[in-house]
């Protein structure tokens, strides 16, 4: 079980590693952009644009379950990681 788990995330590790090398959609940066210089936006909103982009997706939540931000849990929900 245990060996189970660990191939299937070290299978996990390589499949962000490989989305994270795909380009973020020209269109999908510039919302992203718009919506944070944007003070009446919300957290929802940024979530909704970045749904859109895989690869930014899996960004976001690598960069926030990294030790700089030294979580206790893990996130894998996008609109927590935002938040």
């Amino acid at each position: 079980m245990w060996i189970e788990s660990q191939s299937r995330r070290a299978t996990l590790e390589k499949l962000f590693t490989r989305i994270s090398d795909v380009a973020t959609l020209p269109r999908v940066a510039q919302r992203v952009l718009e919506i944070t210089h944007d003070e009446l936006s919300r957290p929802s909103d940024l979530c909704e644009i970045i749904r859109y982009d895989p690869a930014l997706m899996a960004r976001v939540l690598r960069r926030v379950n990294s030790s700089y931000y030294g979580l206790r849990n893990r996130v894998a929900d996008l609109n927590t990681a935002i938040s």
